[in-house]
């Protein structure tokens, strides 16, 4: 009664998950909830005069869910050998929802005429066919329970083979005069689809060895 408004010191405190500040004159309350985040909580109001008498109040402030679509988290690009299978494509890290789970959302496709797919143990395994070579484009769907919808293109390219690839091959290699230095390749060598037993190794650019 005996300050004016515009004299009035405002603060507030409330849960990290909802934002608030004090702006003005004329003071205005203004509320900002974090991202994806809904529920019930309190904050506290507190009034200061120019003479140091304070005065608080405390509310309850309630923040409604919002029903937002899924969403994928990119566009898989696969390759797969022929009459091979691929796991690689786990849902979680595939698609997310703010409301539900992966396992709780329908998945389905569209335009796997030559690729096969399924849906198990929260990943997408593909199965590419004996009799088939080339590039498929499939129409990923994903759908709450709510009949919000998202959609992502699934590339998958069926190849003969795939080639294998060396690993943490060494570059230099010391040798005394007539000492001689053994090298374990099957340490060195990844391949997708072929056993080691399979591979064939050759060396070239040897000259004094």
């Amino acid at each position: 009664p005996d300050t004016p408004l515009s004299q009035l010191q405002w603060r507030v405190s409330s849960i990290p998950e909802l934002a608030a500040s004090v702006h003005g004159p004329p003071y205005r309350l203004v509320l900002a909830p974090r991202h994806n985040w809904f529920g019930d909580s309190s904050l506290t109001l507190v009034v200061t005069d120019e003479f140091g008498f304070a005065d608080s109040l405390q509310t309850l402030v309630s923040v409604s869910a919002v029903d937002d679509p899924p969403e994928f988290l990119m566009a898989p690009n696969v390759r797969l050998t022929r009459s091979h299978q691929d796991s690689s494509l786990a849902l979680d890290q595939l698609l997310v929802d703010a409301e539900s789970r992966p396992d709780q959302l329908r998945l389905s496709w569209d335009g796997a005429d030559h690729v096969r797919i399924e849906e198990r143990h929260g990943r997408l395994v593909l199965s590419a066919p004996t009799d088939w070579l080339g590039a498929e484009q499939i129409q990923l769907l994903v759908e709450d329970a709510e009949g919000l919808r998202a959609t992502s293109p699934l590339t998958v390219t069926v190849v003969p083979s795939l080639p294998p690839g060396l690993i943490g091959a060494p570059t230099r290699q010391g040798l005394a005069a007539g000492e001689h230095f053994l090298l374990e390749l099957d340490g060195l060598v990844v391949d997708p689809d072929d056993a080691d037993p399979d591979l064939r190794w050759q060396v070239s650019g040897q000259q004094q060895l």
